[in-house]
């Protein structure tokens, strides 16, 4: 008779482990570039549905080529007939609400503040799409920053640096740099104020493109300045999007620090 409740536990936890499978999204479409480089990550090929139509104008951190895309329009979205739709914090807000009120199911990915919040990023989406499945955190405390840390300035087109108080800044504390620059958030560079106090590091992270926003990159001084080994250069869309690659990027530079 003691055979009896251990079967029963068994059976528990086989129907349990059945229903969470079930949980399986088949059909999952993104709306956003962001979401459709996660997805494509995340989900398995048999499970994604569509993606975004940026996904054919933007290379990111995964070929999209093998993926059908949608043309962003309510009506296809709604005749694709999706079991999951996913969607950054900021993004397509008015599809969203409109497929929300239709009783889509549409779930949001909060933008990342934090390398933490990287992290519990990834995770959610895999509880999305592969309930069973467990995720390995990537994140790891750096120590803190010595006071011989190299200054590295990280310049976008435009001639935009990053300051202080944002996720990019976090990432390179992360990697064992000091932010050249003192401000807070964004703010256009001062070549004068460059060229009597230059930085230790210059990382550059901007679009590939022949656009003028990117000729402060070929401006004589950045040589003068700096050395080839002093100067790293990384696709923006690595820091605009975070994902499992920001934490593949994190590596890259302690590599090159």
């Amino acid at each position: 008779m003691r055979a009896l409740p251990v079967l029963a536990s068994w059976v528990a936890l086989l129907l349990s482990s059945l229903a969470t499978a079930s949980d399986r999204p088949e059909r999952v479409i993104s709306l956003d570039l962001c979401s459709d480089w996660l997805l494509a990550h995340y989900a398995e090929p048999g499970q994604v549905l569509a993606l975004s139509p940026l996904s054919a104008s933007y290379q990111g951190p995964i070929d999209t080529s093998r993926f059908a895309l949608h043309d962003g329009s309510l009506e296809q979205l709604i005749s694709l007939n999706p079991d999951l739709i996913v969607v950054g914090q900021y993004n397509a807000w008015l599809l969203r609400e409109r497929l929300t009120a239709l009783g889509y199911p549409v779930k949001t990915l909060a933008l990342p503040q934090t390398l933490p919040a990287v992290d519990d990023q990834n995770a959610t989406l895999l509880s999305w799409l592969a309930p069973t499945q467990q995720y390995e955190s990537q994140f790891r405390p750096a120590p803190p920053l010595t006071e011989d840390a190299p200054k590295l300035l990280k310049l976008g087109s435009n001639g935009i640096a990053t300051g202080l108080d944002t996720f990019e800044n976090q990432l390179l504390e992360q990697v064992g740099f000091r932010n050249y620059s003192a401000h807070s958030g964004y703010q256009a560079i001062d070549l004068e104020a460059i060229i009597a106090s230059p930085p230790e590091r210059l990382l550059i992270a901007a679009p590939q493109s022949p656009a003028l926003a990117n000729l402060v990159f070929e401006h004589p001084l950045w040589e003068q300045l700096l050395s080839p080994k002093q100067i790293y250069t990384s696709d923006d869309w690595r820091w605009q999007c975070p994902g499992p690659w920001t934490f593949e990027l994190i590596e890259e530079l302690r590599a090159w620090h």
